[in-house]
């Protein structure tokens, strides 16, 4: 049993190595292209977002609907979320649906709105960490900060 191993082995090794060296060239190329491509969309995003920066230093309420939309999408989320939570605990508890059945597909939609809710908190954390409303001897945001500290 050990020789048919070895031949086996043999047989299935030296063709995947002489593949290996033919296409390590070629994927080499591939993720070299790739990469280019992903510093080029992400050079694009980061000019993007410059000028949503620029943007909100210059016209504050329009921050201000901003975080406002962002707010109320994040509290959309959060509700639909419990919602699908609460229906998935009475399902789980009830006896003519499968528990294990109904728990989980109501548990997935409620996972995957606290993902969206938080993503959104994250960008909106983002901007305003970018906007540095401090420095803005105009702002009101900057006003209200410092009589809070």
């Amino acid at each position: 049993m050990d020789m048919m191993s070895l031949m086996i082995g043999a047989l299935i090794s030296i063709p995947l190595s002489i593949l290996a060296n033919i296409l390590t060239p070629r994927l080499q190329t591939w993720s070299a292209k790739r990469s280019e491509a992903a510093s080029r969309r992400q050079a694009s995003l980061d000019e993007e977002f410059c000028q949503l920066v620029d943007r909100y230093r210059a016209d504050l309420v329009a921050y201000q609907a901003h975080v406002h939309l962002a707010t109320m999408r994040m509290t959309l989320y959060f509700g639909w979320a419990l919602l699908c939570t609460v229906t998935g605990w009475i399902a789980a508890f009830s006896p003519t649906i499968g528990p294990q059945v109904m728990g989980v597909i109501l548990a997935l939609p409620a996972g995957g709105l606290l993902v969206a809710a938080t993503k959104v908190a994250s960008s909106a954390i983002h901007l305003a960490r970018a906007l540095d409303f401090k420095g803005d001897s105009n702002s009101t945001l900057a006003a209200d900060s410092s009589t809070e500290a």
